[in-house]
């Protein structure tokens, strides 16, 4: 073997291809020095070996000496302790290194069975450009390298003409030439989808100019293909499309969502999608954070910039000179965001520390904002369901169960309605359907 290069053995089957994993294990020798294979060794084995001063002792005994070995040819006859690699080399001679891949059966007995056919994988026979550096095939020196390029030595392959024709008729009985099945044509020029979903055409691709199509199908995730219509389009996944129109529902917003829909969200945004070849998550973080808000339609900090609204109203109120029988305009208005539980702001006033009009604006305010049609963000809904979700806020205490009961019962709704409403906003109601109504 050349001096002062590493290397590394493998095993390779009939056609060339390697058997098992790589050998990680390189070895190198200096001019000159000889290295003995001590057989096998244990497969987890920590002891060091392929160094000429570390080698581990063989678990193989070897040859018993003066026999051939078993089942093999008879005519390579091993001494004591041999292997069959030294035995071999013993009655044959060393064995060349070369840059083509060459089997010769020499250890089945003729006897027993048949010899296995010769294999031959030689450089020599390439019908594409060889690598750069082939010259060192059969000069090598330590300089030399070998340079493999995909664009002049691997496309080539896939573009190599392996057409059988019949010896008297020249009809083309088959075509085996890569391109001829991996490509998005077919032999009438019209559309299909490649071979195992995989084009190898040498065109530039559409993700990366830099690179041809072939190399971006067969070293980059791509999605899979479908002909609709006579044209080769990327085919729409089911569970694509179900996460789209879930996404696109949650993206419109509500008053409220589940905790199970706030997982899907972020499960879907957890997936891995591939876009010009470089792979990231379906969602950003920002747009899961938007997409999975439990309540209405804004985030925390977007509601906090919000709430900031009615402390600027407060504040403007107070300046106003009102005479004195308007002298509580600014908490009457300045309240309507508290709640009944204190969870309200701006200053988590309760219940019992509330006007009872600012606890009749605080439901004013609120149906007037479910059923507005002037907003850019949503569409107004209609009286049964504003009714119900101020019905959730009533069990929940977060408006006056007691005034909410008088709003149903003088169906101020319908007045309200009456004014301002979009016919097609007014529906049918039922008081016993509204959620916390009938416990008050």
């Amino acid at each position: 073997v050349p001096a002062n290069v590493p290397f590394a053995l493998s095993i390779l089957d009939a056609n060339g291809h390697r058997l098992g994993g790589r050998h990680r294990q390189w070895i190198t020798l200096k001019a000159g020095e000889n290295l003995e294979c001590h057989g096998c060794h244990e497969r987890n084995s920590q002891l060091p070996h392929g160094r000429l001063s570390a080698q581990a002792p063989s678990i193989n005994l070897g040859a018993s000496g003066g026999f051939p070995f078993t089942n093999a040819n008879v005519n390579i006859i091993a001494m004591q302790g041999q292997t069959m690699a030294e035995a071999e080399a013993m009655v044959n001679g060393l064995a060349e290194l070369t840059a083509d891949l060459n089997y010769e059966d020499i250890w089945t007995d003729t006897n027993k069975s048949q010899i296995n056919p010769s294999v031959n994988f030689t450089y020599k026979l390439l019908e594409s450009q060889a690598p750069n550096g082939s010259e060192c095939f059969d000069n090598w020196t330590a300089y030399c390298r070998i340079q493999i390029n995909y664009v002049e030595h691997i496309q080539p392959l896939w573009q190599l003409p392996r057409q059988v024709f019949d010896a008297n008729t020249a009809v083309l009985l088959k075509d085996d030439t890569c391109t001829s099945c991996h490509t998005p044509l077919d032999e009438n020029n019209l559309a299909q989808v490649p071979a195992g979903q995989l084009d190898l055409s040498a065109t530039v691709s559409s993700d990366q100019p830099a690179h041809l199509t072939s190399y971006r199908e067969l070293f980059f995730n791509d999605v899979e293909q479908e002909v609709i219509e006579g044209i080769l389009v990327d085919k729409r996944i089911e569970q694509l499309d179900e996460n789209l129109k879930f996404l696109r529902h949650a993206n419109i917003g509500g008053e409220f969502m589940n905790e199970a829909d706030q997982q899907r969200v972020r499960t879907i945004g957890q997936e891995r999608i591939s876009i010009a070849g470089q792979e990231c998550n379906f969602l950003t973080q920002d747009e899961v954070t938007n997409l999975s808000i439990d309540k209405g339609t804004l985030t925390p900090e977007e509601r906090a910039i919000i709430n900031n609204h009615i402390v600027v109203t407060i504040e403007m109120l107070k300046t106003l000179p009102f005479p004195r029988h308007l002298k509580n305009v600014p908490e009457f208005a300045g309240g309507h965001h508290e709640k009944m539980d204190g969870t309200g702001y701006p200053n988590g006033l309760k219940g019992e520390q509330m006007s009872v009009q600012a606890r009749i604006m605080a439901i004013a305010d609120i149906f007037e904002a479910l059923t507005a049609v002037d907003r850019p963000y949503k569409e107004g809904k209609k009286l049964s369901e504003a009714l119900r979700i101020l019905g959730f806020m009533s069990k929940d205490r977060h408006i006056d169960p007691e005034l909410f009961k008088l709003f149903i019962d003088r169906q101020l709704y319908l007045k309200y309605a009456a004014d301002y409403l979009e016919p097609s906003q007014i529906d049918e109601v039922d008081p016993k359907k509204i959620p916390g109504y009938m416990d008050n």
